[in-house]
């Protein structure tokens, strides 16, 4: 697969084009690099670990009200959850950037080539005049007959100038769906990664609050707990 290039501008159909193919590839490469803060899950074959969970255990604080749990290691959590969704933001928008620029030109583009289309097509069928001056003394017969010929290749030129800005328009209209669908496709990849690291984030929370209820901390209310960062990424 050749490697695509962002252009340096990006004003013309072809440079659209070259634009798309080089989101294309950049989300792929971003699907198969989805990398998110590696934080090890307390574990009794680690000593210093499984103190350190004995302690944070401890310290996990629940509210009664709404559930939602507290402790140094959920925060140290939240920390890197956060952090991960700031990178993966950072990692998209130059990819959104692009995909959003394609999209307006092919959106001024277009609309431009729509009014030029209203125009050719109103010219086609407007009264045609040739100028028979300079075949006044031709007999009225060959005069009629020129007019008629010189009358039908200005029709055809006038159709064929409104067919060739139609096909411009259908092309640009047809790079404006591809535009549309990858800034679709780019918002729902960051969506996705959100998803991803909150997602980890709750095997990770979960883990550490069984670990406390484990180790006798009666403030865990299993299976009926939310955390302060599960409660941001629901609303």
């Amino acid at each position: 697969m050749s490697k695509a290039k962002k252009p340096t501008s990006i004003t013309t159909i072809k440079e659209c084009e070259e634009a798309l193919e080089w989101i294309d590839l950049e989300l792929d490469k971003l699907d198969r690099n989805i990398r998110i803060t590696s934080r090890a899950i307390f574990s009794p074959k680690k000593w210093t670990t499984a103190i350190s969970g004995i302690l944070w255990s401890k310290q996990v604080k629940q509210k009664t009200s709404d559930h939602v749990c507290n402790s140094p290691f959920l925060s140290k959590l939240e920390g890197s959850a956060r952090s991960d969704q700031s990178l993966q933001e950072i990692q998209l928008s130059r990819v959104m950037n692009t995909a959003k620029e394609v999209q307006a030109v092919c959106e001024e583009t277009c609309s431009r080539l729509s009014g030029a289309v209203n125009e050719a097509r109103a010219a086609v069928d407007q009264p045609v005049h040739v100028d028979d001056r300079n075949i006044s003394a031709l007999p009225e017969a060959d005069r009629e007959a020129i007019k008629q010929h010189d009358k039908a290749v200005q029709v055809a030129k006038r159709e064929a100038a409104a067919r060739q800005v139609e096909s411009e328009l259908s092309a640009w209209t047809a790079m404006q769906t591809r535009a549309n669908r990858m800034v679709n496709r780019t918002s729902e990849a960051l969506e996705a990664r959100h998803a991803f690291t909150a997602c980890n984030y709750e095997v990770l929370s979960d883990t550490h609050l069984k670990w406390a209820a484990r180790r006798g901390n009666d403030k865990v209310l299993l299976g009926n707990h939310r955390s302060p960062f599960l409660l941001a990424v629901a609303d």
